[in-house]
């Protein structure tokens, strides 16, 4: 015990002495992040700060959820944070400027059911509909340089629409 203990308060040493100092060591993932968003359908724009220190910040998180609505039924739901931090990432390793331009968030299963009934190519079993998708492009960034980086990277499930969309086209992360 008197070792583990000893490890720990020279550890709390170590930590103040950096604190003091101007010098507190960095906690991976603490940073802040803020989002610029446009929804093309409803014209609705957002810039925010939703994630300071490496915490999601609930009032701001559910103004996200609030642009990314269901449009046609007026629903929201909590989309994913992490499926924002991907948009977010991937906006920021591009270098776009642009704010994101937001195609399509949550989807009720109505409304997929519509679009699909109608001729749209959407998935029966839409990740959309549980919140982990978003479908949005970034107008200064061409869409496929976005659909191969995301590839490359690995990250989620990747969609890429050539034709729909803004002039670049559209791209789908889940």
């Amino acid at each position: 015990m008197p070792k583990r203990l000893n490890k720990l308060l020279a550890a709390v040493a170590v930590t103040t002495c950096f604190a003091v100092a101007g010098l507190a060591p960095v906690v991976a993932g603490g940073e802040t992040r803020t989002i610029s968003l446009i929804h093309i359908h409803t014209g609705e724009g957002l810039t925010i700060t939703y994630k300071k220190d490496g915490q999601y910040i609930p009032s701001a998180m559910r103004q996200i959820n609030y642009l990314l609505r269901d449009w046609r039924k007026d629903q929201v739901i909590s989309i994913d944070p992490r499926t924002i931090d991907l948009v977010w990432e991937l906006h920021e390793d591009l270098g776009s400027h642009e704010p994101i331009h937001i195609v399509c968030g949550y989807r009720s299963a109505s409304t997929n059911a519509f679009l699909h009934r109608i001729g749209r190519h959407v998935a029966k079993e839409s990740q959309h509909i549980r919140g982990n998708a978003i479908d949005f492009y970034f107008p200064d960034v061409p869409t496929q340089k976005i659909r191969n980086i995301a590839l490359v990277s690995q990250v989620g499930g990747v969609g890429y629409y050539r034709s729909a969309g803004g002039p670049t086209g559209l791209f789908h992360v889940a």
